[in-house]
């Protein structure tokens, strides 16, 4: 993951998985920066945390990192850490990873971005498949979260998991697009909020 970061300039990670899934039983994660003010060394490179600023409300850790390999220039990246999405799940509301969604982008950066959780396409692609929808959306003459959805297949294989993961995508879009949306029909996403939230319930992802 270092090698990547430095090698491809990676300004933003986000992790999207939660800190009990690093423990050795589980162990889905093994942490590959430092989690303190310590200097974290490998064989290649030595990373330094510069900056950190705690899990806020919702459940978002942020922190500044440099990284260099002992001969060429430092490169400095963020880590955004979500600490609220299970595995094979959804967040218990969607407002926190839109939320998410906005520090990223207001991350000013023309490099990389790189999203990872455990097994690379549930957690993963919903967010991807999020960011995508949200920068395309005014691109296509139609809304087609399904094909949209393929093409992200194409370069992801399998992103999106479950059922309930592709609606809680287009339910933090519908977030996004809110005001648009109340101009043109007032009652539109409070419907779609509410059917959204009957199919997680439905799936076993909310409790009524």
């Amino acid at each position: 993951m270092l090698d990547m970061i430095y090698r491809y300039k990676v300004s933003i990670v986000v992790i999207l998985m939660r800190p009990e899934e690093s423990r050795i039983k589980i162990s889905k994660w093994i942490p590959y920066f430092p989690l303190s003010d310590d200097i974290f060394k490998t064989s290649n490179y030595i990373v330094t945390r510069t900056k950190y600023m705690d899990v806020d409300k919702n459940m978002i850790s942020e922190s500044e990192y440099s990284i260099h390999n002992g001969k060429d220039e430092l490169f400095n990246f963020t880590i955004l850490h979500y600490q609220g999405w299970p595995d094979k799940n959804i967040p218990c509301e969607h407002r926190s990873i839109y939320e998410l969604y906005t520090k990223i982008m207001n991350i000013d950066t023309d490099n990389y971005i790189a999203i990872h959780c455990s097994g690379g396409i549930g957690r993963s692609g919903t967010l991807g498949l999020i960011i995508y929808l949200i920068d395309t959306i005014n691109l296509f003459p139609s809304f087609d979260p399904i094909a949209r959805l393929g093409y992200l297949r194409k370069h992801r294989y399998k992103a999106v998991q479950t059922y309930s993961q592709f609606v809680f995508a287009l339910l933090v879009v519908f977030d996004h697009f809110k005001k648009k949306i109340d101009d043109m029909d007032p009652n539109a996403y409070q419907k779609f909020y509410n059917m959204a939230r009957r199919i997680f319930v439905k799936d076993g992802c909310l409790k009524t």
